[in-house]
């Protein structure tokens, strides 16, 4: 496998599991006063008000958004269009992965309690803090 084809699938699962993080520790302390990237907190906001599970709410709302870029480019590139759904599949699915993780879906992980104590909200925030340096993680010494 090429060095590009691993860091690329390296940042799918490092970003994926960043915006989770910011979701579901967001989600877990009462006020909810962090936050989650903007278009992260907008697809779990429709995933709730549709009643769909993230990786549809992630994968239907990149495809909107490569049809409308095809629009207001004012013609339709195939290369992009793909690249979009190369990068979008599997980020969708595992945003998908690491959430179930995350809130306890899986038999091995019982998933984060609330936070009821300061201990507990400030492990939230610190972990937060984690989740968006995974989000803002790159590799800047590829050249492309």
């Amino acid at each position: 496998m090429s060095t590009s084809i691993y860091l690329f699938i390296l940042s799918l699962v490092i970003n994926s599991a960043g915006n989770v993080l910011t979701l579901v520790t967001s989600a877990k302390i009462h006020p909810s006063y962090l936050g989650a990237a903007y278009w992260t907190a907008a697809e779990a906001n429709l995933s709730v008000a549709f009643g769909w599970n993230l990786f549809w709410t992630f994968l239907i709302l990149g495809v909107l958004t490569t049809i409308l870029n095809a629009i207001l480019v004012g013609h339709w590139i195939w290369r992009r269009a793909i690249g979009n759904l190369v990068f979008m599949v599997p980020f969708s699915a595992l945003i998908q992965i690491f959430q179930d993780f995350f809130i306890g879906k899986y038999l091995f992980f019982k998933g984060f309690p609330p936070a009821n104590s300061d201990g507990m909200i400030a492990f939230y925030i610190g972990l937060n803090f984690v989740g968006v340096a995974l989000i803002g993680t790159e590799f800047p010494f590829i050249s492309g």
